[in-house]
């Protein structure tokens, strides 16, 4: 298959994780001058419509195998891993910032999305037996409801598991190969990368009235406090037409995502290594006071030098997906579980 990746993986998907990887630290790398430099403000917008919607849905199209044989074993490991980036993340503000802000259960910095990803496998395995149709309807309907809810914020990522669940559910139920034929589809790919580039140019020229909801995008926001909606009554209005952009801008860059191997193919599969460790370069290239009493990133884009991040976050990409930090993540969040074998002998 000209497609596949090695193993019997389709490099369709690795492309695709890649992508959505480097999007994520983009994304963060423009959020810390957004508010005042308008190309890092349009860069920042776009990302943030659909890229974790996109991590949810890659996550839920892989999820099937460990959801029908209930591997417990597998869904902890996200626990774990959650566990272990909050200590981590803790860790390396006490160094640097010489505080600590570590909290169990309140989480609204980037180890919640290895908690959702625990909430979401438990929800779907309990809930499997259920209808496609109607779980994904319910699931919609629960993620537009939630937003009514004032008390459910960051705790244990809650809203996050909610609003984004649908994304997830809807990897679970597709089926894998018809989305790769269609991936493979050129005429769909030039059109998909053109309605990409249309939604693009939309946000930079609308960069203002996209900014105004920027609180709807992250999924954690109830609609009281998003300001922008006025009235929190339509909120749920506003979280509708959310899930159709996001949903699409998914969607058109599946299409658009390069279905051959190439040199970055394999950062794919770190995608959740980069993910864990970026944070740490991230902080360094956006920390204040480095260069004029500003950090890197924002001496360069003030500078007219937005471009720059782009070359910054691939760096970035490529150092903390480098195989020796999956190594040391396997280590530290794979439980070693005790075969029953062992157990006998033991006793």
């Amino acid at each position: 298959m000209s497609n596949a990746a090695g193993n019997d993986r389709v490099a369709l998907w690795d492309n695709y994780k890649f992508i959505l990887i480097y999007l994520v630290v983009l994304g963060h790398l423009a959020n810390k001058t957004a508010d005042s430099v308008i190309g890092a403000r349009a860069v920042f917008l776009f990302i943030y419509l659909f890229h974790m919607p996109a991590f949810a849905f890659v996550s839920g199209l892989f999820a099937k195998n460990t959801v029908k044989n209930k591997r417990y074993d597998k869904v902890f490991e996200y626990l774990t891993l959650y566990l272990g980036f909050s200590v981590l993340m803790c860790l390396f503000y006490m160094v640097i910032q010489h505080k600590q802000n570590f909290r169990l259960l309140y989480q609204d910095s980037t180890p919640w999305y290895a908690l959702a990803l625990f909430n979401w496998f438990l929800i779907t395995i309990c809930l499997q037996r259920l209808k496609g149709s109607y779980w994904l309807i319910a699931s919609i309907v629960l993620g537009i409801m939630v937003g009514y809810d004032k008390e459910v914020h960051d705790v244990l990522a809650l809203s996050r598991t909610l609003v984004l669940y649908p994304f997830f559910l809807t990897g679970y139920l597709l089926d894998r190969k018809k989305l790769e034929k269609l991936a493979e589809n050129k005429v769909l790919k030039i059109l998909s990368i053109f309605a990409l580039a249309v939604a693009a140019g939309l946000v930079y020229w609308k960069n203002g009235v996209f900014y105004h909801y920027r609180g709807l995008y992250t999924a954690r926001n109830g609609y009281a406090l998003i300001k922008a909606i006025g009235n929190s009554m339509y909120g749920g209005v506003y979280r509708m037409v959310y899930y159709v952009v996001a949903a699409g801008l998914s969607f058109l860059l599946l299409l658009a995502t390069p279905t051959r191997r190439y040199f970055f193919t394999s950062w794919g599969t770190r995608s959740m290594t980069t993910y864990v460790f970026h944070m740490i370069p991230l902080y360094l290239f956006t920390r204040a006071n480095t260069i004029n009493g500003k950090s890197i990133a924002e001496y360069m884009i003030v500078n007219s030098k937005t471009p720059w991040i782009f070359v910054i976050a691939a760096v970035i990409v490529f150092v903390c997906g480098m195989p020796v930090f999956e190594k040391i993540l396997n280590f530290f969040v794979k439980p070693r579980w005790k075969s029953p074998e062992t157990e006998t002998k033991e006793k």
